[in-house]
């Protein structure tokens, strides 16, 4: 009702195609982009810890000349105010009773598809229609605008509560970011969609209100990235997660340290997910494969699991296409109904990661028989190193369990090297870290040999350069090994 009583101001808004939402995680940020799609336009969702150029950016590619955002809200974010800003607390005094009412009653007494025709004349059956812009983090460019439809939300859904044996009776954590869109369809659209309750936390670092959600509400499924779980471990109790009976990471790799401490914590493990905005996101979860193991058991460690449900992926050599042997690393591509209609506005860079169908995600990893992939990294963070390939991740990944530290510390990179082609280069923030027993504890791992940096490789800086998602800025990273190898060069 809220919806419908809210479509009928943004409709006055006139005719422009794209709304901006600027909000937190709250049921109101809900009823506004129902609201949005209800009137028959397209919610444009702001990444509002991205900075002020990255939003810049977003708000000119989308041509927003309407963002819905809070007074309130945009306080505390400490942001001025912006020409195309529209105030919901203005908004409410606006509406009269009258529509809440008629509202209402249309709610209670039509069909659902004859509540559409009035509301969404345009928009109502349309599932091909974009539901959501979302803006890419930039960790490695500009920010792109992914236009997602009905169809990919929905495909993506549909795979998905048959993996995780989705009820009704499911209460969630939607503590995930709404302009995610991990969060948006995990947090947002799965328990709207399937009538289930879900408990929105405005601040996913807030540990010790997010603990308490989830004990006060016994909330059964929990989705966030591996960072935020190990921050809830750090200020909850066991008692807090007793409700749980499935726990899903995705974002960023699953560190074994993290995996340990949760299953000894909770006896639940830790299942990887894996996706991207560009595929509405999830691809894959590492589940156990029997329903009766779900959330006490993974299928396969280290692996993403095997794709979802009527999702298609391949592994190919880039250079060649061809199909790579099982267990071979190669390129991972996905087709399905997952994979997003395009870039807003940018036809060119469409078609350069989706060819015939099959998107390319820039990923490298090897598959084995029983469709259980293995992500090694991706094809941009990869070093050549005598002629090898190191990945960065899965070292940064290494260097991360060694020194046991709850906060991101390190990031490994590469620079061009004279005798081997490149070198690893480690950028880290700790003052008390001992290159020489990192090194010697690599060693006792049995590690390969190129993925052990020398200790004049290991740099100490006053902080990484992270993106408000907590994901590496990959082209500051770039920039601070550039700025690095040139001044060893003048030196």
């Amino acid at each position: 009702v809220g919806a419908i009583v809210m479509s009928r101001y943004v409709r006055s808004l006139g005719p422009c195609e794209n709304i901006g939402i600027l909000l937190p995680n709250t049921g109101a940020t809900m009823i506004v982009l129902n609201a949005v799609l209800m009137a028959d336009k397209v919610p444009a969702i702001l990444n509002y810890t991205a900075s002020t150029e990255a939003m810049q950016t977003a708000i000119e590619k989308a041509e927003l000349t309407h963002i819905l955002t809070s007074k309130l809200f945009l306080k505390k974010l400490g942001r001025e105010p912006l020409p195309q800003m529209v105030f919901l607390e203005d908004v409410a005094k606006q509406i009269p009773k009258s529509h809440k009412i008629m509202a209402a009653l249309g709610a209670i007494f039509l069909p659902v598809s004859e509540l559409m025709n009035i509301v969404s004349p345009r928009s109502g059956r349309d599932i091909y229609r974009t539901a959501s812009i979302l803006f890419t983090s930039g960790s490695s460019g500009v920010p792109k605008g992914v236009m997602l439809s009905h169809h990919n939300i929905t495909g993506d859904l549909t795979a998905m509560i048959r993996v995780i044996n989705y009820t009704g009776g499911d209460k969630m954590l939607g503590s995930l970011p709404l302009f995610h869109s991990f969060g948006l369809t995990c947090c947002g659209w799965l328990p709207m969609a399937y009538n289930s309750e879900v408990v929105y936390v405005a601040n996913p670092l807030d540990a010790q209100a997010i603990c308490s959600a989830i004990r006060e509400f016994k909330l059964t499924i929990l989705l966030a990235t591996p960072s935020f779980i190990q921050a809830y471990m750090r200020r909850g109790k066991p008692e807090d997660f007793e409700s749980l009976r499935l726990a899903v990471a995705g974002a960023e790799k699953l560190r074994q340290d993290i995996y340990e401490k949760f299953q000894e914590m909770t006896g639940l493990t830790i299942a990887e997910g894996y996706g991207a905005t560009e595929l509405s996101p999830v691809v894959a979860i590492n589940i156990a494969s029997s329903i009766l193991d779900l959330g006490t058991s993974i299928g396969k460690r280290d692996s993403i699991g095997p794709p979802l449900p009527g999702v298609c992926v391949k592994i190919v050599n880039p250079d060649t296409w061809e199909p790579m042997p099982e267990d071979t690393d190669g390129l991972l591509l996905v087709k399905g109904a997952i994979v997003m209609k395009g870039y807003l506005k940018e036809p060119e860079k469409t078609a350069e990661v989706i060819r015939d169908g099959w998107y390319i995600t820039g990923d490298v990893g090897h598959m084995n028989a029983d469709g259980y992939i293995t992500l090694t990294g991706r094809l941009s963070r990869f070093s050549k190193i005598g002629g090898e390939m190191v990945p960065h991740e899965l070292v940064e990944k290494e260097l991360m369990e060694i020194i046991k530290h709850d906060e991101r510390c390190v990031a490994v990179t590469g620079i061009p090297d004279e005798r081997k082609g490149e070198k690893l280069l480690i950028f880290h923030t700790l003052d008390d870290f001992d290159a020489k027993a990192v090194i010697e504890t690599m060693r006792e791992r049995n590690l390969p040999n190129l993925w052990i940096p020398k200790a004049e490789s290991f740099v100490k800086v006053d902080h990484l350069p992270l993106l408000g998602s907590g994901k590496l800025d990959l082209r500051a990273l770039r920039e601070m090994a550039d700025d690095f190898a040139n001044k060893q060069e003048t030196d």
